[in-house]
């Protein structure tokens, strides 16, 4: 964690660590509310800190099993939007979808699994999710019923593809 409170002097306070044996780096980190979300490398959970009381020592509140890679999530409207990647186990490359209104109790609401193989980025915007894929598919998903996730349409688009923003009625993917 870094002290941001007067931009001109940065300072570090402190680092986020996994509760795991072993400590691994921190790969993606997002905020809601009073909590950071955080993915760390080769971990297959996605782990919840609560940082209200002390944002410069957040404390570990919550595991959320993903059961593979996080390859990429959002957070939108109390929703965590996940890209789950290769597992080994029946939920191999999947959309996920979570509650996450009371962090310290977490539950999947519905789950999809991709058509392209290899899902790289999403974004969510106005109940759509656009996920793109590094086969070179774009996919955009309905996700106001979270718990019966539709595909609206996919599009061949850049083999590489790594980023992907709604907006507007506009996908932008580079």
């Amino acid at each position: 964690m870094v002290d941001a409170s007067n931009p001109s002097t940065l300072q570090y306070v402190n680092s986020i660590s996994t509760p795991l044996a072993v400590n691994i780096s921190l790969s993606t980190i997002k905020s809601e509310g009073d909590y950071l979300f955080a993915s760390f490398a080769n971990a297959h959970n996605l782990y919840v800190y609560y940082t209200g009381t002390s944002p410069a020592n957040p404390t570990y509140v919550a595991t959320i099993p993903t059961y593979g890679w996080n390859l990429d999530f959002k957070i939108d409207n109390s929703k965590l939007y996940i890209l789950n990647s290769w597992t080994g186990l029946a939920d191999d490359y999947k959309l996920k979808i979570y509650d996450i209104s009371y962090p310290t109790s977490i539950f999947e609401i519905g789950s999809i699994p991709f058509t392209a193989a290899t899902p790289v980025k999403l974004d969510v915007n106005n109940n759509i999710a656009a996920v793109i894929h590094d086969e070179g598919v774009l996919e955009l998903y309905d996700v106001s019923n979270p718990a019966a996730i539709n595909l609206v349409s996919s599009l061949p688009v850049s083999v590489g593809a790594t980023s992907v923003v709604l907006m507007e009625g506009y996908v932008a993917v580079s």
